[in-house]
């Protein structure tokens, strides 16, 4: 409503500034849910011959927390054009639960101690930008009332 006002106020002023009138800026706040298929950690050993190192791949996913959450916050802006609106949002993803799990980062022998290798315990944390056209393809039927 006062988005509107305000384009009403700058055309009677005879600025020429409607196209400002078409961007529709919003914020937004929500939970992410995410599960975890699979995981794996790719280590390498210490040379200590002419050899050369081994390298291996582990399945860590038991060392993983298979769900997690994150808390979302976005700012962004739509812009009608023709029967669709383009848009343009900044997304921050907050992890709420570690993705590691504390009893596991050390748990396989194998990567601790003969490959030297244990994942951090972490949160998944991440800006994303997006660029986007949308197009309702919702196109309801007015009902009549039959007398």
């Amino acid at each position: 409503m006062k988005a509107m006002i305000l384009c009403d106020l700058l055309q009677d002023q005879g600025l020429r500034l409607g196209f400002l009138c078409r961007f529709n800026p919003y914020v937004s706040l929500g939970i992410e849910t995410a599960y975890l298929l699979a995981t794996t950690s790719t280590a390498q050993t210490k040379i200590k011959s002419n050899a050369g190192g081994e390298i291996k791949t582990f399945d860590v996913s038991s060392d993983a927390n298979r769900l997690n959450f994150s808390g979302i916050a976005s700012a962004g802006v739509k812009y009608k054009i023709g029967k669709g609106v383009d848009v343009a949002e900044l997304r921050y993803h907050q992890g709420l639960l570690n993705v590691t799990k504390v009893a596991g980062t050390y748990a396989n022998p194998y990567l601790t101690w003969d490959y030297q290798n244990a994942d951090g315990i972490y949160k998944m944390n991440y800006l994303s930008f997006t660029l986007g056209y949308l197009i309702n393809i919702y196109s309801p039927k007015k009902l009549t009332v039959k007398k």
